[in-house]
């Protein structure tokens, strides 16, 4: 899965170096990336976002980092990023997450029920929990996104 979505996303940079060499301006050529490119890299980032491996987190932000010095050469990646308005992908990937799990955690919301119910207890403890969690015996379930969303301590805004 992970390498055919950086292939489409490689596939796609070509275009960012045809829109520089015909001379379309910077801001127009970063909306293109925010509108062809990032979407591939980004899609269904809420469900594999915390089991996502640091190599293939890394391969991911690598095609933002290309993008980046296709637009804008003589900058770094982090220079460029503030330059264009724009954030890592890990980054993106997490707001996602905390966004999608606020929608989640309200009542009206159809996947609700999945959410785990809120922790009730009269003692402060220094790690106090927000949800009660089920046990978790597995890995792979404890990454995927409601227990990973329910274990961080998630303040509510």
């Amino acid at each position: 899965m992970s390498q055919r979505l950086l292939s489409k996303a490689n596939k796609r940079l070509y275009s960012l170096v045809l829109l520089k060499r015909a001379g379309v301006p910077l801001m127009d050529i970063k909306n293109f990336h925010c509108a062809i490119i990032r979407p591939v890299l980004e899609y269904c980032s809420p469900v594999f976002h915390h089991a996502l491996p640091q190599y293939l987190s890394a391969e991911i932000e690598r095609v933002q980092k290309r993008a980046l010095s296709i637009m804008h050469p003589s900058y770094t990646y982090e220079a460029n990023l503030p330059q264009f308005g724009l954030a890592t992908l890990h980054k993106r990937r997490q707001e996602l997450c905390d966004n999608q799990f606020k929608r989640i955690s309200t009542t009206w919301h159809k996947l609700s029920y999945l959410r785990p119910p809120n922790h009730c207890s009269n003692r402060h403890l220094r790690k106090g929990h927000e949800y009660d969690l089920p046990q978790i015996n597995t890995d792979r379930f404890k990454h995927s996104f409601i227990p990973a969303m329910c274990a961080k301590k998630f303040l509510k805004t």
